[in-house]
């Protein structure tokens, strides 16, 4: 069976003069395959068919850190150029089944990064 993985935010504003700032670090980062992080009218928009997931691009190999870790650095990096909250939704499903796991990611110009997983919306 095949697992599909949906990435959707709800894009949050750049604060004034930061668009460069903003699309330096984004170069930083590669983004899993399938992931799209970019910049839209002074936006940053975060969407596409794959997990949230990022690697810096000078990563030595064989250093042994998750695709996610890398992710939740560069979500904190970002936090202070923006303008309002960014909120990130992910989904992993497998074919014809019942989603297995969902998460809420906010990240927020001054509190920084806060997860919420499917689990807990179920508690």
């Amino acid at each position: 069976m095949a697992y599909t993985n949906v990435t959707a935010s709800s894009g949050a504003r750049i604060k004034r003069g930061m668009k460069k700032d903003v699309q330096n670090l984004l170069d930083k980062y590669d983004f899993f395959s399938g992931l799209d992080c970019r910049i839209n009218n002074g936006r940053i928009e975060i969407d596409g068919y794959a997990p949230l997931d990022a690697r810096l691009k000078e990563e030595e190999v064989g250093v042994e850190r998750d695709y996610g870790d890398y992710m939740l650095d560069f979500l904190e990096e970002l936090a202070p150029f923006l303008d309002e909250d960014l909120f990130i939704h992910t989904l992993l499903a497998k074919e014809c089944i019942f989603p297995l796991h969902a998460r809420e990611v906010r990240v927020t110009p001054d509190d920084g990064v806060m997860y919420r997983s499917c689990f807990e919306w179920l508690e």
